[in-house]
């Protein structure tokens, strides 16, 4: 059986290295993820909402009609009450207790809130929200004034819905808590890590005691802040930990998914001989997950199509093994042959049994079903990163690393000669815009050379009108011809631009062998010899 090409030459474009900032692996390392702290945690592309700071219309409510309760020293108390009965769904009650606590204390916003938890269980939205905001203005929430600006601002909208989960989320969280994220915030804009770290784990603390009814607490961004600190140390499993915290707590976020996806993807690579796969694809699931929640995020448009393309990368790797195991079964039998052969026997047919020999078929076929598994699902990934890396490479013309990575997506798809072509003109684009990325000539060459390798059907020609002529005369011999020639000056380019190398020039000489046993050569165009 003839050994198949492709492990090589994706072995040499790992060696050439990457152009983009993830690493210098070219399918095995995607590009440095944006920076975790870049992304909010606000839902959605929050630029389109408009802002709302207008003064909302006080709903009034007539207490004097609710039963009489006896009032107690302690508001605690009364609220401790209440939600013994909100929990037991006797929601009067509840209100009862509620309303007794904050005739104590009007300051006691944990009343106010439990009221709107009841006027909301009675479908009484607005008195809900009224309740809410009072709640609200009681614990003047600097460290959620975001939130509570996209609340405000869903109310004047009309959408009630989103504005009482926003307020709610606000309510959820310890007003010490939040207090304690706020000055970590402030301490990490005075370069003070170290206590910043502390606060943030501080609030988590003061939020997982302050309702034994959620092991889990509430306070999702401080999980996240906490995340995105460790994430910035290196500590990858620790950041994976707060951050799955986060989006537990709050799935919603697309900023908490990007966050995790980050943090999946580099530790997912930090073996980076022997990439964790199963890492990458939590990676792929986390950034896919943002994307669905802000679809025209650049950055996370980005990693997702980066993530992809090393995946594809990686099990195309995979299917090269399959057909390396296909290829030492053979060679097994070939070195049977010569010894049985060398001793004066006869060959294969007479040593293997039609039984071992069905075996061994039974095997192979297996094996290269496997390995068209994994080649279907390596071209579904790269063409789902190709779609992605075009949207990117339309919005930022400029981005020499996206245009790298779009010419590893094409490649990857394969299969077809515009395919091909279409990489190499993603390299050559990202080399004109930046001509450091000489490293792309190594991968122009060796995408030509894989392009020399296929049979394409006649539609499928790159004809052109400069080529044209020579398609008629030499038909589609001149196809091979013309993808190894350009493999050829594409790797010569290599060795005068770039860093060429030994592994370089091996592959030179496999092209110009293969050149000169066309049997025919393409004339020169400066002298039509």
């Amino acid at each position: 059986m003839k050994k198949v090409v492709i492990s090589c030459l994706l072995s040499f474009m790992i060696t050439c290295g990457a152009s983009t900032s993830f690493s210098n692996n070219t399918f095995a390392q995607a590009a440095e993820p944006k920076k975790v702290d870049s992304k909010s945690s606000s839902k959605g592309d929050s630029g389109d909402k408009k802002e709302s700071h207008g003064k909302l219309k006080e709903i009034k409510t007539n207490f004097d009609t609710m039963y009489p309760v006896k009032i107690p020293t302690f508001e605690g108390r009364h609220l401790h009450e209440g939600n013994n009965f909100y929990n037991r769904g006797m929601y009067l009650e509840a209100y009862n207790e509620y309303f007794m606590a904050v005739r104590l204390n009007p300051s006691f916003w944990q009343g106010f809130r439990g009221m709107g938890y009841v006027y909301l269980k009675q479908g009484k939205q607005k008195k809900a929200i009224n309740n809410y905001l009072k709640a609200i203005e009681i614990i003047k929430p600097v460290y959620e004034s975001k939130t509570l600006d996209e609340g405000k601002t869903s109310l004047k909208e009309g959408d009630l819905y989103l504005a009482i989960a926003k307020f709610q989320k606000i309510l959820n969280i310890p007003p010490e808590a939040g207090a304690a994220v706020d000055q970590g915030v402030q301490l990490l804009k005075e370069n003070k890590k170290t206590a910043a770290q502390k606060k943030f784990e501080e609030a988590i603390k003061i939020d997982l005691a302050y309702d034994k009814t959620r092991p889990d607490g509430a306070y999702a961004d401080a999980h996240f802040k906490l995340g995105t600190m460790n994430y910035e140390k290196k500590k990858y499993p620790d950041a994976i930990k707060e951050f799955a915290m986060a989006v537990k707590l709050d799935p919603s976020e697309f900023g908490y998914h990007y966050g995790l996806g980050n943090a999946y993807y580099k530790l997912a690579f930090k073996n980076k001989k022997k990439p964790d796969l199963k890492l990458l694809a939590n990676s792929i699931k986390s950034y896919t997950k943002a994307s669905n929640f802000n679809p025209r995020d650049i950055d996370v448009m980005y990693n997702l199509a980066a993530a992809k393309v090393d995946n594809a990368g990686l099990i195309k790797m995979q299917m090269q093994g399959k057909n390396d195991e296909i290829n030492k079964i053979y060679d097994d039998i070939s070195k049977a042959n010569q010894k049985s052969k060398g001793k004066g026997k006869k060959i294969v047919d007479v040593k293997f049994s039609m039984k071992e020999k069905f075996a061994t078929d039974l095997k192979v076929a297996k094996i290269n079903a496997q390995g068209e598994k994994f080649n279907v699902k390596a071209a579904k990934e790269a063409s789902e990163a190709v779609i992605l890396l075009e949207k990117i490479t339309n919005a930022n013309p400029m981005d020499a690393k996206a245009f790298s990575y779009l010419g590893d997506a094409y490649t990857l798809v394969g299969q077809k000669p515009n395919n091909f072509m279409k990489a190499a003109d993603s390299y050559k684009k990202a080399i004109s815009i930046d001509n450091n990325m000489s490293e792309l000539y190594a991968k122009m060459g060796t995408t030509y050379y894989m392009a020399s390798n296929i049979v394409p059907n006649s539609e499928e020609l790159p004809i052109t009108r400069d080529n044209s002529k020579m398609y008629v005369k030499f038909g589609k011999k001149f196809y091979r011809a013309e993808m190894l020639n350009y493999a050829k000056d594409s790797f010569n380019n290599y060795l005068v631009y770039g860093k060429g190398n030994s592994t370089a020039r091996a592959y030179l000489a496999t092209i110009t062998k293969d050149i000169d046993n066309l049997g025919f050569r393409i004339p020169d165009k400066s002298t039509g010899r």
